[in-house]
This record gives C-alpha cells, sequence and structure tokens, in this order.
C-alpha cells in the first residue's frame, strides 16, 4: 500500500516491450510511477499493458517521461492499454498510438492516435443509500410536479 516509484535502467537505450504482457497489481491504496530514462524512449508491440484485479485502482499507474527531446517518448503499436496512465510532461515530446485498445489516461504535448479506441476506465459504483436518494428525489419530483388547472367560469357579481 503507498506509492512505489519504479525507475528503469536501460544502459542509454530504449525500451521495447514486444510480443509480452506487462500486469501491474496491488493492494487497494497502492499507487505506482514507473519513470522512462531520458535517454530512452518506450515502445511497445503486440503487447499489453493491464492494471490486476487485486485491488489496485485504474489510473492509479503512471508512465511517466519528461525527456527534453522531440521525440515519441512513447510508441504503443497492435497495443492493449487497460487503467495505465501516460505522462509526457516533456516541452516538445510525442505520445504515440497505433491500433491501442483499452482505457487509460494520456497526457502530453502531442498526442498522435491512429486507430485507436478508448472507453473510460471508471468502475465506480453508487453506494446503496446514494440510490435509495436518488430514487426518492425522483419520487419526490413526480409529486411535485403541476396538476392540471380546471377551467373555471368566470362570475358574475349581481350587483353591478
Amino acid at each position: 500500500m503507498g506509492l512505489t516509484v519504479i525507475d528503469i535502467d536501460t544502459h542509454d537505450n530504449d525500451l521495447l516491450l514486444e510480443n509480452n504482457n506487462l500486469l501491474f497489481d496491488g493492494p487497494s491504496g497502492a499507487f505506482a510511477i514507473v519513470r522512462i530514462p531520458d535517454e530512452a524512449n518506450f515502445t511497445v508491440t503486440e503487447s499489453n499493458i493491464v492494471v490486476g484485479n487485486g485491488g489496485i485502482g485504474l489510473n492509479n499507474v503512471m508512465l511517466y517521461s519528461d525527456k527534453p527531446d522531440d521525440n515519441q517518448h512513447f510508441n504503443f503499436n497492435n497495443s492493449i492499454l487497460n487503467g495505465v496512465s501516460i505522462w509526457d510532461l516533456s516541452q516538445e515530446g510525442e505520445i504515440h498510438l497505433s491500433n491501442a485498445r483499452g482505457c487509460t489516461q494520456l497526457v502530453g504535448f502531442k498526442i498522435d492516435m491512429n486507430d485507436v479506441r478508448l472507453n473510460n476506465c471508471s468502475t465506480a459504483v453508487p453506494e446503496p443509500s446514494v440510490i435509495l436518494l436518488l430514487e426518492l428525489g425522483f419520487v419526490g419530483l413526480g409529486l411535485m410536479r403541476p396538476r392540471p388547472r380546471r377551467n373555471r367560469m368566470p362570475t358574475l357579481d349581481a350587483q353591478a
């Protein structure tokens, strides 16, 4: 539980994940930040990066780069991203996705996407008390609806 920071040493080479899966899992309340070194780009091909179901929350895992150049710092091809955030905080770098699926959060100066299908990662389910309050609110609104008015005939004053 808590924050785990993972620094990857690539010995001045790019980081390549090809034909493999990378699974992040942990207890509820766990967070992970994977920092990509300044001398490396992260390329993912025919691979999946997913958050497991052991309790760690979706978007509690972040892949992070702040490399000061204009390369494709993150390049995902034919990949599934499920619950992992991708942050490139450089001034001119790029996140590239081609034929990517899943749910993710992308933050960057330039984001290039081709044939991408992403959806919302939220998994929040309202508690029963919230659902009950919502139903009571709808019932209350139904009771407060305007009632139809009766057409009344104007009365004539007999003393006129």
